[in-house]
Parts: structure tokens; C-alpha cells; sequence
């Protein structure tokens, strides 16, 4: 929810994450979190999901700029979570044509409040708080910069597949009862009970040596 950038070095494969393997258990995560969420009674707690550790590394920025880290591992994490939320965020909006008046202001909160998930406040490139490298780039923007009409993105490979999944089990999600209760809990879900741990790199480490050391050894 910060103002800051997550970008990817040089170094990190390109997107290889699929619907079968990845896109739709990471759903049946987000899923299970939205039935306790529905479930729940008064303020009862509700279990969130923990998605593993991911290792960033601090970079120097120059005055004026974002804070920014380094992705050392788990980048396909973060990207793939960027366009869960931009589904989510899309989705949420999407309902605003159809929903009563009265609804109208609660549902734009929940889209605006995954909205800020999504985008730095600032110009270019650093509106985006993920950068993958320079293949994924082209693909990851246009998913990002698309609009809330239900369409994939301009482009295909898979950015916009796991854009165009994670947009219509949003929506069939938000269809399961009424429009504004449901896009509050999905904003919830998303925003409040998917937890990763951060480990931060002293300077005196190697990234490359420990990413390698994370794919190769496990």
C-alpha cells in the first residue's frame, strides 16, 4: 500500500507460471479466505493465508525518486499478484453498472481501496510498483494499463490469460450475493489475509549467489 517499486534484475527467468499449476491454486487460496470471510460472525477471527517468503534487496535511489528493492526470489509471486489485483480491482468496478445507487459508493471504496495496490503515486514507469524484465515488460504494462470492461488485455501470452482468468472467477465470485457485501469482502481478501514474509538482503550479500542457491538447491 506503500509508494514504492519492486523491479526484477536481469538475472530472473521470464513468466512461466500457468493456469493449472499456479493461476488456479493460488485462487483456491484466495477462495477459502473468502468463505471464512463470508462465514464469519461479528469479529471473529479469520485465518489468513500465508504465500511463502520472498528476498529483496534495498537499491540506491536517487532524490525524488521511489523507494526501491530488488526481486532476488519470488517475482513470479508479485507479478502474478499484481494481475490478481487488477482482476479484482476490475471486476469490482465492473459491477458498478448494475448494482442500486445505494451500493454505489461501497463498491467504489472496495475497487479504489485495490486500486492502491496497483499504482504508485507517479508518473511513467514508476506508477508501476512491479517491473519485471525486459521480456515481460511489454505484456505486464498491458494488462496493468488495461480498462474494467471484462476484455482481455491488447496482447496475449501469459499475462493477459492469467488476467482473463482471474477476471471472471472474481466475477462469478461477486455474483454469489449482494453487490455490495460481496465487493467488500473481496476487497478485504485480497487486501488483509494474503500474508508473505519479507526477507531484506544486508549488503554484504550476493543476490546472485543466493537466488542461485534458492532455484538450484531449493
Amino acid at each position: 500500500s506503500q509508494d514504492q517499486r519492486f523491479t526484477v534484475p536481469l538475472f530472473q527467468r521470464p513468466c512461466v507460471w500457468n493456469r493449472e499449476e499456479q493461476w488456479e491454486p493460488l485462487w483456491d487460496d484466495v477462495a477459502g479466505v473468502l468463505r471464512r470471510l463470508k462465514l464469519r460472525e461479528g469479529d471473529a477471527v479469520v485465518a489468513s493465508h500465508f504465500l511463502g517468503t520472498i528476498v529483496l534487496e534495498q537499491r540506491p535511489t536517487a532524490t525524488g525518486s521511489l523507494p526501491k528493492r530488488e526481486v532476488i526470489d519470488g517475482q513470479q509471486r508479485l507479478t502474478t499478484l499484481q494481475i490478481l489485483l487488477k482482476s479484482v480491482e476490475h471486476a469490482i468496478e465492473s459491477s458498478l453498472a448494475s448494482c442500486e445507487d445505494d451500493d454505489k459508493n461501497a463498491i467504489d471504496l472496495a475497487r479504489r481501496q485495490v486500486a492502491k495496490l496497483t499504482a504508485n503515486d507517479a508518473n511513467e514507469e514508476e506508477i508501476y510498483k512491479v517491473w519485471p524484465t525486459n521480456e515481460d515488460r511489454g505484456p505486464f504494462k498491458a494488462v496493468m494499463d488495461g480498462n474494467a470492461d471484462g476484455e482481455t488485455p491488447i496482447g496475449s501470452g501469459r499475462r493477459s490469460e492469467a488476467y482473463a482468468f482471474f477476471h471472471n472467477v472474481a466475477q462469478e465470485f461477486l455474483a454469489t450475493g449482494p453487490a455490495a457485501e460481496m465487493a467488500r469482502i473481496l476487497s478485504e481478501a485480497v487486501r488483509n489475509y494474503m500474508r508473505l514474509i519479507v526477507l531484506d538482503l544486508d549488503q554484504e550479500d550476493e543476490p546472485q549467489a543466493i537466488f542461485e542457491t534458492l532455484n538450484a538447491h531449493g
